[in-house]
């Protein structure tokens, strides 16, 4: 999602989410590691007017978040890249 498209939804200027990402970015790339069991989460947040969905993805055993991904929409097409960069970062350790 693009720092303006965020923008509307949290109502912050688009330069305070990308200091916001640039600032908390490692904590959502974390090196490919191995990962038992992910399970995905989604979660429909309302911002004033504005809804996203939110949907996390967690290793049940160690309670690492291993992706997370803010969409505005609810659809296959928001959660299919979602899925392959979650089995992208666990496949790297099989």
């Amino acid at each position: 999602m693009s720092y303006r498209r965020v923008e509307s939804v949290v109502g912050r200027s688009y330069k305070s989410v990308r200091q916001w990402y640039h600032r908390l970015a490692r904590l959502f790339k974390p090196e490919p590691d191995h990962h038992g069991t992910v399970t995905v989460n989604e979660t429909k947040v309302s911002v004033k007017d504005d809804e996203a969905y939110v949907l996390a993805a967690v290793d049940v055993d160690t309670f690492e978040v291993v992706h997370i991904k803010v969409s505005s929409g609810r659809s296959d097409l928001d959660a299919l890249p979602f899925t392959k960069e979650v089995l992208k970062r666990c496949r790297d350790s099989w």
